[in-house]
């Protein structure tokens, strides 16, 4: 009974009906199958009173069979002829049930349970038909209440039989009432609950775009993003020969590949609290003391570059395609701020970033080489060979160093 039931509150609703629609179509249905439950109780209550409550029965039994031709008009998929059969049957024959029976007998109250119901049934783009039909009930509502008055058959009723009216009414208005406030709270809460998440899904993706703190600038302030730190320390790291090994595997393998080199790499960026910047290509750049400043950015990106060797010994010991990397640090000033309007980024500029890059383009493989001033910070932490002097585009020869561990 159940699947039945199920079943014909889904009447009209075909696959490709988009989602925003189902949910009218199926209220429509819903609403529609109570009407035939209640018009039927209301028959069989009358049944009792016969003969004196002829003409009632007669009203009832036409109203639910034509309410009944909604699902038909669903069924076909005129979901908007549907609609409005339902409202007009409705609005017809409880305006009658009213000058029938007399206002005392509530009928005229469904007319105002009809206006919340219209709500429900119509989507947005619908609206003009809506509010037609709500100033339809609404003038027969107030029709009912100026001029119904004791009802044209209702002095030839028993009194009981209108007593019984009386209380089935409003025992139906006030079972409407509180199942439209069912619905209106399940509504808002589902609609809450999904705008929290969607809420959260959209947070988490901005912060994947650019780090927490600007994240939060620039929903403060929408205007441009623009920073200058006297002391970070960049890191650059790339994958040796990865051009001639994107021509021997297969996309997906490389992909994979790289995905797995960069997860890894973005662990230790989490684990050490540092930034990552952005990856072009196999290249990889993180930062350290931006967006937020820290006195230990040499140190902690020292000890980042050391674990990302470790790191490749792993990957190469478990995978088929061995891997060789060169990373370069250099410390120094940068300016970072958010660039572009569309597809914006988290970017950072300088003579230092120039500087770090170079460290590492021109490194060895295998290697961590580093300029003079992180060697200086850190040679009392950290272990270093000189490598000598590099010749740097712009800047001319300068000292160079290769990080090889901690001190004990």
């Amino acid at each position: 009974m159940l699947q039945f039931l199920k079943k014909l509150s889904r009447t009209g609703v075909a696959d490709d009906l988009p989602d925003r629609e189902v949910k009218h179509v199926v209220f429509l249905n819903v609403v529609t199958l109570l009407v035939l439950v209640i018009g039927a109780q209301d028959i069989a209550l009358c049944m009792l009173f016969l003969p004196e409550a002829g003409p009632v029965v007669v009203a009832s039994f036409l109203h639910i069979s034509l309410i009944e031709l909604t699902l038909i008009f669903n069924y076909c998929r005129n979901y908007l002829g549907a609609r409005i059969w339902f409202s007009v049957i409705a609005a017809v024959f409880l305006t009658y049930h009213a000058f029938e029976l007399g206002s005392g007998t509530l009928w005229h109250f469904f007319l105002a349970v009809c206006v919340f119901l219209l709500f429900y049934m119509f989507p947005p783009r619908e609206k003009a038909w809506m509010f037609s039909l709500i100033a339809m009930f609404s003038a027969c509502f107030v029709a009912c209440v100026l001029f119904a008055g004791d009802g044209f058959i209702a002095r030839g009723m028993p009194e009981l039989f209108m007593q019984a009216q009386y209380f089935y009414n409003a025992g139906g208005v006030l079972f409407c009432a509180l199942s439209m406030g069912c619905v209106g709270y399940v509504t808002i809460r589902n609609a809450d609950d999904n705008l929290a998440r969607e809420h959260a899904r959209s947070e988490s993706l901005l912060r994947n775009i650019l780090p927490g703190p600007i994240a939060e600038r620039l929903k403060a302030n929408p205007g441009n993003i623009a920073d200058s730190f006297l002391d970070v320390t960049i890191l650059f790291v790339d994958i040796v020969g990865f051009t001639k090994l994107s021509e021997t595997i297969a996309p997906d393998a490389l992909v994979s590949l790289l995905n797995n080199v960069f997860s890894e790499m973005d662990d230790l960026t989490d684990k050490y609290g540092l930034e990552k910047i952005k990856t072009i290509g196999d290249a990889y750049m993180v930062v350290a003391g931006a967006p937020e400043r820290r006195p230990d950015h040499t140190e902690a990106m020292a000890a980042m570059s050391l674990e990302i060797k470790g790191r490749f010994a792993k990957l190469n010991k478990a995978g088929q395609n061995p891997l060789d990397f060169r990373i370069g640090i250099h410390s120094g000033p940068v300016v970072a701020g958010v660039i572009g309007k569309k597809k914006f980024s988290y970017d950072m500029c300088g003579d230092s970033v120039n500087t770090a890059a170079r460290m590492e383009s021109q490194g060895l493989p295998g290697e961590i080489q580093v300029t003079a001033r992180v060697r200086d910070v850190l040679k009392d932490k950290f272990l270093f060979v000189e490598r000598g002097l590099v010749d740097i585009k712009g800047k001319g020869e300068i000292s160079t160093y290769l990080l090889k561990g901690r001190l004990v």
